[in-house]
């Protein structure tokens, strides 16, 4: 089913997923509660973008590890390179 008609631009990996998942990500190294509410919302919304006939579902997977390895990586280069005093 695709209700959104044809995308204009390609898909993989899904921007938003990226963008999206990293944010959560992110703020699950702040705030493992909220951070693990907007890994739920996320993954909702990487649902609906599926449903709705706008990316494949490895778009999304694509872009949820892309968005996450990318936050894990600055995260632990940053506590490797930059150490608390």
């Amino acid at each position: 089913i695709n209700i959104l008609g044809q995308p204009l631009t390609s898909s993989f990996p899904s921007g938003h997923a990226t963008f999206f998942f990293a944010l959560a990500a992110a703020l699950f190294i702040l705030d493992k509660r909220l951070g693990s509410i907007l890994f739920l919302f996320v993954s909702l919304m990487g649902l609906a973008r599926i449903v709705a006939g706008v990316h494949w579902t490895t778009d999304i997977l694509a872009g949820a590890f892309l968005g996450i390895s990318i936050v894990y990586l600055a995260y632990f280069s940053s506590r490797h390179f930059l150490p608390i005093k």
